[in-house]
C-alpha cells in the first residue's frame, strides 16, 4: 500500500529537516501584502540568502505557496458562505418576527397608534427580504405611480386597521340601532 503524495503545502519527499524549516516561514508569511521573501527566511534562520534561494528554486516554493494560498482561499470562502447562510436564516427569523409582532400590534390595538407598529412591520419585511437576497422594490403600480416596498407594508397596516376600525363601527352602529329601535 502506497502512501498519498503529500500535498505541496506539506513536508515533501527529500526535504530536508532545515529545508522545510525554512519553507515554513516562507509560507507562513504574509503573503497578502507580498512579504514573502527568501531574504526574510535567510535573516531568521541565520543561513546564507544563496542556501535558502537554491532550496526556494529546488523544491518549488512559489508553486506551493500558491497551492497552499489557493487552498487557504478555498476555505475562508467556504467558511464565509456558510456563515452569510447561518446569518441569512437568522434575519429572516428576526424579520418574521418583527413582522409578526407588528401585526399583533395592529390587530389588537386603535388605528392611531398604529406608527411603530407600521414601522416595525416594515423593517421585518426588509430584513426578511434581504436576508433571503429578494428584491427591495417590488414593482407594483397605484394610480400610474410605483409603490415600493416600505408603501406596501404601511398600505398593509392601515388595511388591517381600518378593517378593525369598520368592523368596530359596524358592532357599534348594531348596537345603536338596537338602542334606538326599543
Amino acid at each position: 500500500m502506497t502512501d498519498a503524495a503529500p500535498k505541496p503545502w506539506e513536508k515533501q519527499p527529500g526535504e530536508s529537516d532545515q529545508a522545510w524549516e525554512a519553507f515554513c516561514i516562507y509560507r507562513d508569511m504574509d503573503a497578502d501584502k507580498g512579504k514573502r521573501a527568501i531574504n526574510d527566511v535567510a535573516e531568521q534562520l541565520g543561513k546564507s540568502r544563496s542556501l535558502v534561494a537554491r532550496w526556494c528554486n529546488e523544491k518549488g516554493w512559489v508553486e506551493r505557496c500558491r497551492a497552499f494560498d489557493t487552498m487557504t482561499d478555498r476555505q475562508r470562502l467556504e467558511s464565509l458562505a456558510h456563515e452569510r447562510m447561518k446569518a441569512a436564516t437568522r434575519h429572516a427569523q428576526i424579520g418574521q418576527l418583527a413582522q409578526s409582532r407588528g401585526a399583533t400590534y395592529i390587530r389588537d390595538h386603535s388605528p392611531d397608534t398604529m406608527g411603530e407598529a407600521t414601522r416595525l412591520v416594515d423593517v421585518g419585511v426588509r430584513t426578511e427580504r434581504e436576508a433571503l437576497g429578494m428584491a427591495q422594490q417590488i414593482d407594483v403600480t397605484s394610480g400610474g405611480e410605483q409603490i415600493g416596498l416600505a408603501s406596501n407594508a404601511a398600505i398593509l397596516a392601515a388595511m388591517t386597521a381600518l378593517d378593525e376600525q369598520d368592523r368596530k363601527d359596524a358592532e357599534s352602529g348594531r348596537a345603536a340601532t338596537t338602542d334606538t329601535a326599543e
